[in-house]
């Protein structure tokens, strides 16, 4: 059957000398009342679920005899850091 990718979000990148502007550019997106939003606002591994090691009962992946001993730690993947501290995303839809 054939399919037709239409596209529901635009996520654009904010130039590394205005990463600290990020939430004022924002805003003034939405004042325009163009929906944003900020989908990933730091690399996942950063977040409470790895940070916190509260997903598993078990410890793995954490402390697994397989795996061996997992940290997430900043600055594992610094490219996906840089990208996340400089995302925008743009909501769009055809009715928009």
């Amino acid at each position: 059957p054939y399919a037709e990718v239409i596209p529901h979000v635009y996520t654009m990148l904010i130039p590394k000398e205005l990463v600290s502007l990020r939430d004022k550019i924002k805003e003034a997106i939405e004042a325009e009342g163009v929906p944003v939003g900020i989908c990933y606002p730091q690399a996942l591994y950063l977040t409470p679920l790895f940070q916190n090691r509260t997903a598993y009962g078990k410890n793995c992946p954490w402390s697994c005899s397989k795996l061996g001993e997992k940290i997430y730690r900043r600055g594992l993947c610094p490219v996906c850091e840089d990208v996340a501290s400089r995302a925008l995303t743009l909501f769009t839809h055809p009715s928009l």
